[in-house]
């Protein structure tokens, strides 16, 4: 019947739509993970670099005593 038909388009439709959904959340859960990863990763860098930093700082400081006495 025409009501059956109906159904079935709808029913469907609800399947296709959960798979969609899913895929979404795999998708979100991924990029998330990737994001907490490049996170990591930079937060990483700022370290080292802030490291360098200070170590260049006091060799600056070091030469400037030396040239200055």
């Amino acid at each position: 019947t025409k009501e059956d038909v109906v159904r079935l388009k709808q029913r469907r439709r609800t399947l296709k739509n959960r798979g969609y959904a899913a895929s979404c959340r795999i998708k979100r859960v991924t990029q998330k993970e990737e994001l907490e990863r490049q996170k990591i990763e930079l937060q990483q860098e700022v370290d080292k670099l802030a490291r360098e930093n200070a170590s260049m700082r006091l060799e600056l400081d070091a030469l400037r005593a030396k040239y200055e006495a």
